[in-house]
């Protein structure tokens, strides 16, 4: 296991944008047993509800917020694009997944998304991205891609 730059999960709080049921286990029961709080909600009723949004986001306080690209791709990748050009995060890092990159970049062009299949592999890959910006983030780094 590569080096673990975040020395305590259970002070890591990461929201999951996602709508997708499988995916949303997977991740939760992954950060969930480092010991990590996740807490999940749909992208694009976050982007419906921006007042609401903003009150639940102060409540959570995410050290990372993990949006995934999924069908319908075109509106989440238009919600994920607001949310970012509104600031609705603040520092807070943002990172892409998918489970079907190929799919994502032919419909929106090219992006940096994370393809997650649910491999061993996979997983520990996303874990060791989301160390590297949680960690940056609490260093006070104003880099949150790696």
């Amino acid at each position: 296991m590569p080096h673990d730059p975040v020395e305590n999960w259970e002070s890591v709080t990461i929201l999951l944008l996602n709508s997708q049921p499988d995916t949303i286990t997977l991740l939760t029961d992954w950060f969930g047993a480092l010991g990590a709080s996740v807490h999940h909600l749909r992208g694009l009723d976050l982007c419906h509800h921006i007042g609401e949004s903003r009150q639940l986001l102060n409540t959570i306080r995410p050290d990372i917020v993990l949006f995934d690209l999924s069908i319908p791709y075109e509106q989440n990748w238009l919600c994920f694009k607001y949310l970012s050009e509104i600031a609705l995060f603040g520092a807070t890092p943002m990172m892409l997944t998918t489970t079907n990159r190929h799919a994502v970049d032919e419909i929106v062009g090219p992006t940096d998304a994370f393809e997650l299949l649910g491999t061993p592999h996979d997983l520990w890959h996303l874990q060791e991205l989301v160390e590297c910006r949680v960690s940056a983030k609490r260093a006070g780094s104003t880099s949150t891609r790696h």
